[in-house]
């Protein structure tokens, strides 16, 4: 059921009211939109349908399914396409948006689209505005506004906002665009290409003016910063004041070619003698790790020992610098116990062990990116200064605390169920011991008491008389009251009539 009313439309300069009640068969209307040219009233399913109605004859008029044409060869279809936003241009035109991402041009004499864009993020459009003049159509999504070409398709500029968006308003005849998103204030964009600035804001067009007649300088990737001494040293001090080179804070920029030919020719084997190096450094890496030298390993936690030396020789490779060394926490007397007396080894069978593993293994693997990063950065650095290209520097990646949490869960797991099979062993151990023992013995442990029999030779078979204590058979009696207690005070049910209940 939809009901939209009451709803006011300016005609001719006067407000008509109008209130209808239309019904559909599908299970939810997103959107709807009506024609100002005929007043056709147009909405938008959650079945991927636009559906139609005549306001004059209320009545359906027209139904058209946009869902297989929004799926092309290179759209995955998980789900039916939904309508979630609908916009008239004129009295021919309208556009559609769907729940994957994707605007569907029409013409209301065909039920085939004139043209198909995807926003390729696989997010429901939430509106679609057209900009007629200068045939540009503005559809946003919950993360970005995105201009393009009615007709090509041509994308013209993209804004994305820091907040997710939930609505677009596009100020009539002009370049002010409003966005309603997930922050206590709306973002507002003026962009001149699209048209000027509303009359009660018209100071946005002075500030733009300002900002062309103050253009800033740009850097480009392909220019190089040197000093004046590197100038110096390449012989192109000369260069100072012309036009090859750019001046920037406390030296130059120039172009990457003319910097790459002029330190050729100024140490032409610069470039060679660095690779014959780094060969030899990897030649020699190779070899230490073929050839280790045998290590004095203390009696007590031989294997933490052992672990604080192959770190402490890792970052000396790799130039890291750090006042903890693992020689430093070895030759420490504070430390001396740890690897000298016993009561202080470290016991990898212990549950208190396994449960802290998954914590130290995540340390560790930290330790080792740091260190192969810091030897990474340090050689690209090299090769980049002796290749003249500017270096770049890289954020790490944070480890994930998934991995550690489902390796100390597991490790949790594990320790249940070998306590539970301890469990059960012990239990099946006292059975064994149990059946060993003769039948009298057995008797007497359950009872406390030794068993006496009396065999019959005729029959080979014998009984035997368990005796009780006293106080079981204080409880035997005590039951058995009770049970005659219970017998007088019980009254028979026979005398209650079934009858059934009416309220």
């Amino acid at each position: 059921m939809l009901k939209d009313g009451p709803a006011y439309l300016l005609k001719d300069g006067f407000f008509v009211v109008i209130e209808l009640e239309l019904s559909v068969n599908d299970r939810a209307m997103n959107c709807c939109d009506m024609n100002p040219a005929h007043h056709l009233l147009a909405a938008g399913t959650a079945e991927g349908k636009v559906i139609c109605w005549d306001p004059r004859s209320r009545g359906q008029v027209g139904e058209l399914d946009c869902a297989l044409s929004s799926v092309n060869g290179q759209t995955e279809i998980l789900r039916v396409p939904s309508v979630t936003a609908f916009k008239f241009k004129d009295a021919l035109h309208f556009a559609v948006g769907t729940s994957t991402g994707q605007i569907l041009l029409y013409d209301i004499r065909s039920d085939k689209p004139i043209l198909v864009k995807d926003h390729r993020n696989q997010l429901p459009i939430k509106s679609i505005h057209y900009k007629a003049d200068m045939d540009l159509v503005l559809s946003a999504d919950k993360k970005g506004l995105k201009m393009w070409n009615e007709r090509t398709g041509k994308p013209f500029v993209t804004i994305e906002p820091d907040a997710d968006i939930n609505d677009v308003c596009v100020v009539p005849n002009s370049g002010l665009v409003l966005m309603a998103n997930e922050a206590p204030k709306m973002s507002i964009y003026f962009t001149p290409s699209l048209g000027p600035a509303p009359k009660w804001c018209s100071f946005l067009d002075n500030l733009t003016e300002e900002l062309e007649e103050n253009p800033q300088s740009e850097v480009y990737d392909d220019y190089k910063f040197v000093t004046k001494s590197e100038l110096d040293g390449l012989g192109l001090g000369h260069l100072i004041g012309s036009s090859l080179l750019r001046a920037y804070m406390h030296g130059y920029f120039m172009d990457i070619r003319l910097y790459h030919k002029a330190k050729s020719i100024a140490d032409p084997f610069a470039y060679d003698n660095y690779k014959k190096n780094l060969i030899q450094k990897k030649i020699e890496e190779a070899r230490s790790n073929r050839v280790k030298k045998l290590k004095k390993l203390p009696k007590v936690n031989a294997a933490l020992a052992l672990k604080l030396q192959d770190e402490g020789e890792a970052k000396k490779t790799a130039k890291v610098k750090d006042k903890k060394t693992a020689d430093g926490i070895l030759q420490d007397s504070r430390f001396s116990a740890l690897f000298e007396n016993p009561d202080f080894q470290v016991d990898e069978e212990s549950e208190e062990y396994r449960l802290a593993k998954p914590l130290i293994s995540k340390q560790q693997k930290r330790r080792d990116k740091e260190i192969t990063a810091s030897a990474q950065t340090r050689d690209e650095d090299e090769v980049e200064e002796m290749e003249g290209r500017a270096s770049s520097d890289e954020d790490s990646s944070s480890d994930d605390d998934k991995e550690w949490l489902e390796e100390m869960r597991e490790q949790r797991k594990k320790i249940k169920q070998e306590r539970r099979v301890k469990e059960l062993r012990r239990q099946m151990d006292e059975m064994n011991q149990c059946t060993r023992k003769s039948l009298g013995e057995r008797i007497s442990l359950s009872v406390g008491r030794p068993a006496t029999g009396k065999s019959a030779a005729a029959v080979n078979e014998s009984t035997f008389h368990l005796g009780a204590d006293e106080k079981v058979q204080r409880q035997i009696e005590k039951d058995r009251l009770h049970h005659q207690e219970r017998k007088k005070l019980r009254r028979s049910a026979g005398s209650l009539s079934k009858k059934k209940y009416r309220p």
